[in-house]
């Protein structure tokens, strides 16, 4: 994990994580090993314990983003966060600001191979 932020009822964490890549993500698996970096949030409680977990990146068609790069290999694209912040809203008059959610800073790019070296 990368960074946290104080909830009124615990922790939320963001970072990111390397995990099994498989059909559900939308990629069929052709080579091994066959996985990759995602962004990843979880929410902890005051205990400890953990409420939800959730990862974020490598939707179907994120490759695309780097075809003449990647050369089609979806390994190579990784999702990392480093940050979070609070969400806030406000009232139609500006005095009343309500905690309504959490902003993630992320990237997405492509890692481990030397650039043109494909």
């Amino acid at each position: 994990m990368n960074d946290l932020e104080l909830a009124s009822d615990g922790l939320v964490l963001v970072g990111h994580q390397y995990g099994k890549q498989d059909e559900a993500d939308g990629w069929n698996c052709w080579f091994e090993p066959c996985g990759t970096i995602k962004g990843h949030m979880m929410k902890l409680d005051n205990d400890g314990k953990l409420e939800w977990t959730q990862d974020y990146g490598n939707y179907p068609g994120g490759v695309d983003q780097f075809t003449g790069l990647s050369k089609g290999n979806w390994g190579l694209i990784y999702n990392e966060c480093w940050g979070v912040a609070k969400k806030y809203s406000y009232s139609s008059d500006g005095k009343t600001k309500t905690h309504d959610g959490y902003v993630m800073a992320c990237g997405t790019g492509i890692e481990g191979c030397s650039p043109f070296s494909f």
